[in-house]
């Protein structure tokens, strides 16, 4: 293979190799904060703008996430995933399954308070 001289072999794909996999869907992009941060983070990266954008509920509302940051609170014990632990402004923070992690850019119309849940 040459490619600066375009140079290259081609050959057949063969239908008895190939695959597919099946079109992605929007249930795909909804945060499940029983992940941990290193998913939810790459979830949220992967559907950034122009993407749809990945996304929880709160209050019957589709709210869509785009960036996220680990927060350097340690103590997660006895905490359910998901829940509402500060909010500082328009910063939103919440436990998923190994620690705290701030939403710092949503689409929030209402922000959600201390004690909430995020579905």
């Amino acid at each position: 293979i040459d490619l600066k001289k375009k140079r290259f072999n081609t050959f057949k794909q063969s239908n008895n190799l190939a695959n597919y996999w099946r079109k992605r869907k929007e249930i795909d992009g909804h945060i499940d904060w029983r992940m941990n941060f290193v998913t939810i983070d790459r979830l949220v990266r992967s559907l950034h703008k122009p993407y749809p954008g990945a996304f929880y509920i709160y209050k019957n509302n589709k709210i869509p996430v785009w960036k996220i940051k680990k927060s350097q609170k340690k103590n997660t014990s006895n905490i359910e995933p998901g829940k509402v632990i500060t909010n500082n402004n328009d910063d939103v923070m919440v436990k998923c399954y190994d620690c705290f992690l701030w939403i710092i850019e949503h689409d929030f119309k209402e922000i959600p308070k201390s004690g909430e849940y995020l579905l």
